[in-house]
């Protein structure tokens, strides 16, 4: 039989070994396959295995990786906000005995990422870290959107005079978004007149009223009734006379119609 000449425990050793290739292939495939960026290390930091996405979310090279976690964890903290705070967290995670953690990280450019870091357990024993990585930005963004909304709404509810609310919008949008320069343009169809009854500008003063027709950036929102975003590529392209509406020294410029019912009443830029 084959238990007589051993073959049966050559036969078995091999299944368990090809079981262990199977389950490691299953892991790795696993691991790639995430959206979520994954990082496993031992509790030196030094790096046991990392997915894809992990490198791709964090712009880490194989070569990084295989330098140690010492380079790549400044390269981490150079694209963050708050390196000092992230730095801190982070070591806190290898500092004892831990039950998991969870954090938002804002990436300097704009991305915000959720960690959610576990303890690597092997045989009752504290090996190691796991740490998964998600980006939440669309979900971040959704959600300051909509209490953006909300708070304008109740502002307009509330507001007693056309200039309180034009501020208190300033306000809530520039929590959004980089808007110290700010304006309402509205349109008076009956007289022809666009006015900026609200306009804070950090170089510029306040244009007088003009007719809609009159070569303003503003008055093409209003008149075409869509956005208009110019950035510096595009700023030189267009009219000298939409260039001074645009103002000195931009960076971008933003522009979006206010509408009441079917028709485009003015601009907030």
């Amino acid at each position: 039989t084959l238990a007589d000449t051993g073959e049966g425990e050559t036969a078995g050793h091999l299944s368990a070994e090809h079981a262990l290739r199977l389950k490691v292939a299953q892991l790795a495939a696993t691991l790639e396959s995430t959206t979520d960026g994954i990082l496993v290390t031992d509790l030196e930091r030094n790096v046991l295995r990392c997915n894809g996405r992990f490198r791709e979310m964090w712009q880490l090279s194989p070569e990084m990786i295989d330098a140690g976690m010492e380079g790549a964890m400044q390269h981490l903290l150079a694209q963050v906000k708050d390196p000092v705070a992230s730095f801190e967290r982070f070591n806190s995670i290898y500092s004892g005995p831990f039950a998991g953690s969870h954090a938002q990280i804002e990436f300097l450019d704009g991305r915000v990422v959720e960690r959610s870091s576990q303890a690597l357990v092997v045989d009752g024993l504290d090996t190691g870290r796991v740490h998964c990585f998600r980006d939440v930005t669309q979900h971040v963004r959704d959600t300051r959107m909509q209490a953006a909304l909300h708070r304008i709404s109740e502002a307009a509810h509330h507001a007693s005079e056309m200039p309180e609310l034009f501020r208190r919008i300033h306000e809530i949008i520039g929590e959004l978004l980089p808007a110290r320069n700010f304006f309402v343009a509205l349109y008076d169809a009956g007289i022809d007149e666009l006015s900026f009854p609200y306009f804070v500008d950090e170089f510029d003063p306040a244009p007088a009223p003009r007719p809609l027709d009159s070569g303003t950036l503003a008055g093409e929102v209003i008149r075409q009734g869509r956005a208009f975003l110019v950035t510096p590529d595009t700023l030189a392209s267009l009219p000298e006379t939409m260039q001074s509406i645009v103002g000195s020294e931009s960076l971008d410029w933003l522009g979006v119609p206010l509408a009441s019912g079917e028709h485009t009443i003015g601009a907030l830029v």
